[in-house]
């Protein structure tokens, strides 16, 4: 029960310091940034869709699998490398379409 909670805290902290993050870079772009034009972005994110959708279940499972009561640390370890894999192949098609680094973030 306790590690559960614990892992919720830790989530939501996560997803906090993720939006404060995102939200801070969006702006240190400039107003010319790509990523303030919603065509390109529209374009980005039907080029990423795919992988998009593979991280976000790669996401979940990883979620899935530290909610067990017994953690395989393979499959945990497996999912982080795939999950870093895929946010690297978004970034780097971002990157490719002209957005700056700081809009992928």
């Amino acid at each position: 029960m306790k590690r559960t909670f614990t892992y919720g805290i830790v989530a939501a902290l996560g997803i906090m310091v993720g939006g404060v993050a995102y939200a801070a870079t969006c702006t240190s772009c400039g107003d010319d940034a790509k990523c303030k034009n919603p065509q390109a972005v529209q374009q980005f994110k039907e080029n990423t869709a795919p992988l998009r959708k593979s991280l976000n279940e790669k996401e979940i499972a990883l979620r899935a699998e530290y909610g067990m009561n017994s953690i395989d640390s393979n499959r945990t370890t497996d999912l982080e490398n795939q999950i870093g894999e895929l946010k690297e192949k978004i970034r780097s098609a971002g990157e490719q379409m002209g957005f700056a680094p700081c809009c992928l973030s």
